[in-house]
């Protein structure tokens, strides 16, 4: 087990490498410079220029990559020009926030998604099969943004159960439990808005693994033996099936990440999919270049958990 998470981690070394130049270079391939929308217009372009020499922005492309590379590998994401502060603790502010959410939102996911799943792959062809593929369309289909704006429509404006932006409520100063409440009203919305769209491919791709392992020739041995349901689901059926099911859930979690950016630009929630958005608006290049990283980062990082979890679930992994 030790030699195959090893080998696991040298084959990630190169990865990196590899994801830092193209983080590097499709960022830096973006039109315009930093400077472009925040100087006074009466500014002269000698000015702009010491501006772009002082921040290296002039330097060869390769001589830009390597002395960014040589800050990242000793920790060190730039400076944004935006915000005026170092990159790592601009993202330091951000990135609790959007793990909360991402977190609670694949808790409910996955406490949701997979035990329907199973259930409904346990009465294929039946009316609740019917029914959850249904809901796994619309799940799928419909727009994070549409679905927020729903909500804040229904539960926020009409009904006014509960607020529609931010994270807490400004200028409140709550503490402990009171700060606690206030926090998880402000995301009820935004976590069902993600939560949604995970319960739905959680619950297809859960369904399509089971299915599979119905149809093997043990299972029905074991079925003819008069296994209980409850055993043969726990023993046979859900240890055979988890390997789809860990890979949904490994590729979701980058994803909620990453993919919160619409929902938290609905909902005005202060995490990393906002900050990126704000990135790009203002060209700032080292903070786009620092969240895209960090992002990949740990994209990396979970498939090398679920790599892992591969091997612990199906022991033959390990000698492949």
């Amino acid at each position: 087990m030790v030699k195959y998470v090893l080998k696991r981690m040298v084959v990630a070394v190169p990865v990196f490498f590899g994801i830092t130049f193209c983080v590097f270079a499709l960022v830096m391939s973006m039109p315009g410079d930093p400077f472009s929308g925040m100087l006074d217009p009466s500014m002269t372009a000698e000015y702009k220029r010491r501006l772009l020499e002082q921040y290296g922005l002039n330097d060869p492309f390769l001589v830009q990559y390597g002395k960014w590379l040589g800050r990242v590998i000793h920790g060190d994401l730039g400076y944004s020009t935006a915000y005026k502060s170092r990159v790592l603790d601009i993202i330091g502010t951000r990135i609790g926030n959007t793990a909360l959410l991402g977190g609670v939102s694949l808790i409910i996911s996955t406490l949701i998604g997979i035990p329907a799943g199973i259930s409904v792959a346990m009465r294929r062809n039946s009316l609740l099969d019917a029914g959850m593929t249904i809901f796994c369309f619309f799940g799928v289909s419909v727009p994070a943004f549409f679905m927020g704006m729903l909500l804040i429509l229904l539960f926020g404006m009409t009904l006014k159960w509960l607020p529609i932006s931010g994270m807490v409520v400004a200028g409140a100063n709550n503490v402990g439990l009171a700060y606690a409440l206030d926090v998880a009203r402000h995301m009820v919305m935004p976590a069902t808005v993600l939560s949604l769209l995970n319960v739905a491919s959680f619950m297809r791709y859960t369904r399509s693994s089971v299915i599979d392992v119905l149809g093997q020739d043990y299972i029905r041995t074991a079925r003819s033996n008069g296994v209980p349901r409850r055993s043969l689901v726990s023993r046979h059926i859900l240890k055979n099936a988890l390997i789809p099911i860990i890979t949904v859930v490994s590729l979701q979690i980058p994803s909620m990440l990453s993919g919160a950016l619409l929902t938290e630009t609905v909902f005005v929630w202060p995490g990393i999919g906002q900050l990126n958005y704000q990135a790009v608006l203002n060209r700032d290049y080292q903070l786009i270049m620092g969240i895209v990283l960090v992002l990949a980062l740990v994209t990396l990082l979970v498939n090398i958990i679920a790599d892992i979890c591969y091997a612990i679930v199906d022991p033959r992994i390990r000698y492949s």
